[in-house]
């Protein structure tokens, strides 16, 4: 058997089993009709929105072979100097500056805990604890909503609805958008107030969150808009564009649909979008983040010659 025919038979039964990277992999070479796969929009979407349907779920359980995708340009220094580890200078110097209450440092030194950013490794529970103490004791509006969102889920803390939703109030009422989106999610899913639901959505689309445009989208789009009988196709889709007009994934998967479809008159048909769109959302997987993350610290421990089966 040839090498390119072993290749393609490789990646075939690595995407049936769904690996992201075969699939992100399939979905390009069809995209680019390359390596001798026959440009194909069809089969690419097919393979890039599989992905780009896992992605946010993959997001929302970022552990063990995934990492949060970043973009780092090795020619960019002060990018590559940022790249630290918990020992790294960088790192010790925003525990210090977190210590002594700098809020900025200690919603960073958070984030980067969470969710394993700029080579740190991934702990949860101590980005709770930067979380809280930004909450609790500067009152910072991220680091209340970042702790009321883990209050919520029972991430690294547990669970307790009460302070989360005080905590939400709070951020709300410093004027962040995504807590005054957290607020409309709270009435959503746990008080099914679909009337409250639409405010804070709404106050929190004027504010400029693309959360709360898909999330209004998702309204019209269950039939469950309180000014609305029955679904209504039409402003889902207008507003799950605002959504991915922001960044939103899910919202820019659904556009991705819509353009594939070309069922609404707002999306004709037009397969290379659709293709366009999903690749952008499947380039957020946290496979192909861990991935970059492993190549990234070979180049910086000048290793990437090295391989994990090499024997010494």
């Amino acid at each position: 058997m040839s090498s390119p025919t072993q290749g393609l038979l490789y990646s075939l039964i690595a995407a049936q089993g769904g690996d992201r990277l075969a699939l992100i992999s399939l979905g390009y070479k069809h995209y680019q009709g390359i390596n001798g796969y026959p440009r194909d929009l069809e089969l690419s979407y097919a393979y890039y929105s599989d992905v780009a349907a896992k992605t946010p779920r993959d997001h929302q359980h970022l552990e063990g072979d995934q990492a949060f995708v970043e973009v780092i340009r090795l020619e960019d220094d002060n990018l590559l100097k940022a790249q630290t580890k918990e020992n790294g200078d960088l790192f010790m110097w925003l525990k210090y500056e977190a210590t002594r209450g700098n809020a900025a440092a200690q919603q960073r030194l958070g984030q980067m805990l969470f969710w394993g950013q700029q080579g740190v490794e991934k702990n949860p529970e101590a980005a709770v604890e930067w979380y809280a103490k930004g909450a609790l004791e500067t009152e910072d509006p991220v680091s209340l909503y970042d702790f009321s969102i883990v209050l919520f889920k029972g991430q690294g803390v547990q669970k307790n609805r009460r302070l989360a939703v005080h905590l939400m109030r709070k951020a709300a009422s410093k004027g962040l958008p995504q807590a005054m989106n957290g607020l409309g999610w709270y009435y959503h899913n746990f008080r099914r107030d679909y009337v409250k639901a639409t405010k804070y959505w709404l106050k929190a689309e004027a504010m400029g969150s693309p959360d709360a445009s898909y999330n209004l989208g998702v309204l019209y789009l269950d039939g469950i808009h309180p000014e609305t009988t029955g679904r209504n196709h039409t402003a889902a889709a207008d507003y799950f564009l605002k959504a991915a007009e922001g960044g939103h994934m899910e919202g820019t998967l659904r556009c991705s649909l819509y353009y594939m479809t070309g069922n609404l008159l707002a999306f004709p048909r037009d397969p290379e979008k659709a293709v366009i769109w999903a690749k952008y959302v499947a380039e957020k997987n946290g496979y192909l983040g861990h991935v970059i993350r492993k190549a990234l610290n070979a180049y910086l421990d000048l290793s990437w010659l090295q391989h994990d089966d090499q024997v010494p």
